[in-house]
C-alpha cells in the first residue's frame, strides 16, 4: 500500500475491513504474554543504555496489570503500509511474524501508536472499524485502546532496542531514541 492510500479515508476503510475479517476468525491458540515479552526483550538490551529511570519504568511496567481484553482474536501486530499489498480482490496483509491472539484493542493501539496516528485519524479508523462490524461501541473501544497504549509504546521501545542490538542498524537506534525521549530515559 502506498503512503497516499495509507493515510486516506479509503485506505483506512480498507484496512478496517481487513482487520474486522481477521478479528472474526477463531483464535489460534497462542496468546500474547506481554510481561513475559518485556522480560525477554529486557535480557537482550545493551546494558550501557539502561538508565535508572528506565529501570524504574521497566519495573513499573512489569508490576502493572494489563487491561482485561474486550475481545480476544487473532492479531497481526505489525501493520504499516509495507505489510499491506493491494490486489484486485482487496488488501492482503503480509509478514505475519508477530501474529498472535490478543485483545482487538491492543492491535488497534499498536496500529495507532506504531504509525503515530493523530487523534483524528484514530477516531476515523475506529468509526470505519465499527461500521464494518468490528465492535459495537465506539466509546468503549476507544477507551480500551487508550488503556493499551502505554503497553504498546513500551513494547515498541523494547523491540527497537532489541533489533538494534541484533542488527546494529542505526535506524532502529533512532526509532528507539525517539521513544526513549517520550519517557525521558
Amino acid at each position: 500500500m502506498d503512503k497516499a492510500t495509507w493515510i486516506s479515508a479509503d485506505g483506512r476503510s480498507m484496512l478496517a475491513d481487513s482487520l474486522v475479517k481477521l478479528h472474526r476468525q477463531p483464535t489460534v491458540g497462542f496468546s500474547l504474554d506481554l510481561h513475559q515479552r518485556f522480560i525477554r526483550y529486557w535480557q537482550s538490551i545493551d546494558r550501557h543504555r539502561i538508565t535508572p529511570n528506565w529501570l524504574r519504568l521497566h519495573q513499573s511496567m512489569l508490576r502493572s496489570p494489563c487491561p482485561r481484553p474486550l475481545k480476544l482474536a487473532p492479531t497481526h501486530l505489525d501493520l504499516h503500509p509495507d505489510n499491506i499489498v493491494l490486489t484486485v480482490n482487496g488488501p492482503v496483509l503480509i509478514d505475519w511474524e508477530y501474529a498472535i491472539d490478543a485483545d482487538i484493542a491492543f492491535e488497534l493501539a499498536a496500529l495507532f501508536d506504531g504509525n503515530r496516528w493523530d487523534q483524528a485519524a484514530e477516531t476515523d479508523f475506529l468509526q470505519h472499524y465499527i461500521r464494518a462490524g468490528g465492535y459495537e461501541d465506539l466509546e468503549t473501544l476507544a477507551r480500551q485502546v487508550a488503556l493499551w497504549k502505554p503497553y504498546t509504546h513500551y513494547l515498541m521501545l523494547m523491540w527497537y532496542e532489541t533489533r538494534w542490538q541484533q542488527t546494529r542498524n542505526p535506524l532502529y537506534l533512532e526509532a528507539s531514541d525517539l521513544l526513549r525521549s517520550d519517557y525521558a530515559i
